[in-house]
């Protein structure tokens, strides 16, 4: 539901928003969060690239 005075947002325009403020992630891939209010839109870029890391060490086995 659009409040009055709401600007209309919608993946395409963060997308040109992004490329043209910031170029390098021009190319990534965009998706809506779902909305946790009436205020904002919350939009994630998706990274080519993941973070691992060992929560907790098991005897006689690597980790990796």
């Amino acid at each position: 539901m659009m409040h009055p005075g709401a600007h209309p947002v919608d993946e395409d325009l963060v997308r040109r928003l992004i490329a043209g403020q910031f170029p390098r992630w021009a190319g990534l891939a965009v998706e809506r969060l779902p909305p946790g209010g009436t205020v904002n839109e919350t939009y994630r870029l998706v990274m080519a690239a993941n973070a691992r890391h060992v929560i907790r060490e098991v005897l006689g086995e690597d980790p990796g």
